[in-house]
């Protein structure tokens, strides 16, 4: 549910019959330059949010489907040639036989003929090419949520990914962008003061990485493998005498498994990040949790009566 809804109602002001304001002088609470009171103004709205690879990651939702277009037109559930042509009658031969091929990111399923199981095989074309489409898709739409709610876009209505964000902005787990700039903040300010306070280091933006350079680099990666490996493993296929893809060369198909293959390395490398940002949080609130107990415990020494006494007495101090 958005924070900001898109309301036009006015909010009501209490009049002088209630209060007296005669005598008053007017009080700039904010004392702030034009400039900087638009960017509040926008805060409020919601026009101040913006995904900065939100581009990027459309162009890379948009490439799972047209990188094979012309394949997809003739990819349906009548293309039975098997990803390395393997059968068994046990799961565990046709996975060996996948292995030796060095296809393993093709699954194993159940061999029906007749409706009757005789074994198991590999996945043909169409179903290996939808499950890798549908996996990809569902990483680049983790990483949108995550720049989403970096970016303050998860505050706003209806962001791209469709998702419902939590009243903060964020999801289980990983809160929003102001919780976020919270803890980065509180936790590089304790460690540049801890650590080493005589040189300053940058603990901050490692919470950011999604939408601030790394995240960016990592998933033009992957757009640069679909582009290209992909692309060029459908490109390998032999056309049959009527033009179309003529799937039964197996080498071909090995060519595409290997380059859906480097896909997924290259998404799973975005899907790291966006879990390391996400874990950093999590350990970064538990640090600032002790830091807060820390404090109270120097209160309890400035207080020579009871409390330092109690504190030596209880704690390693």
């Amino acid at each position: 549910m958005s924070s900001y809804p898109n309301t036009n109602a006015a909010i009501a002001s209490i009049n002088q019959d209630f209060i007296d304001l005669s005598g008053c002088n007017i009080i700039d609470a904010l004392p702030l330059d034009p400039q900087l009171k638009e960017i509040l103004e926008k805060a409020i709205s919601g026009d101040l949010f913006q995904t900065p690879v939100e581009s990027l990651i459309q162009s890379g939702l948009t490439i799972i489907q047209d990188v094979a277009s012309q394949a997809f037109n003739e990819l349906n559930e009548t293309i039975n040639e098997l990803m390395g042509d393997v059968t068994g009658t046990f799961a565990e031969q046709v996975e060996a036989g996948l292995s030796e091929l060095g296809l393993t990111n093709v699954n194993v399923v159940p061999n029906f003929v007749d409706g009757q199981q005789i074994g198991f095989r590999s996945e043909n074309v169409f179903e290996f090419v939808t499950r890798q489409s549908n996996a990809l898709t569902q990483s680049c739409t983790y990483f949108q949520q995550q720049t989403e709610i970096l970016s303050g876009v998860s505050l706003t209505d209806n962001p791209p990914s469709g998702t419902q964000y939590n009243s903060d902005g964020g999801v289980d787990g990983m809160p929003g962008i102001t919780g976020i700039q919270n803890i980065a903040a509180g936790l590089n300010g304790v460690k540049n003061t801890l650590d080493n306070p005589d040189e300053l280091f940058d603990n901050y933006s490692e919470f950011f990485g999604s939408v601030a350079g790394p995240g960016s680099e990592l998933f033009t990666s992957f757009t640069s493998v679909m582009e290209g490996d992909v692309t060029a493993a459908f490109a390998a296929f032999p056309l049959k005498a009527n033009g179309d893809i003529n799937f039964a060369d197996s080498n071909a198909l090995a060519d595409l498994a290997n380059a859906y293959n480097a896909a997924e390395t290259a998404i799973a490398a975005v899907e790291a990040l966006i879990n390391n940002e996400r874990a950093l949080a999590l350990a970064a609130v538990e640090v600032l949790g002790r830091l807060t107990f820390g404090f109270s415990i120097l209160a309890m020494l400035a207080d020579p009566c009871f409390g330092r006494i109690l504190a030596q007495k209880v704690f390693n101090i």
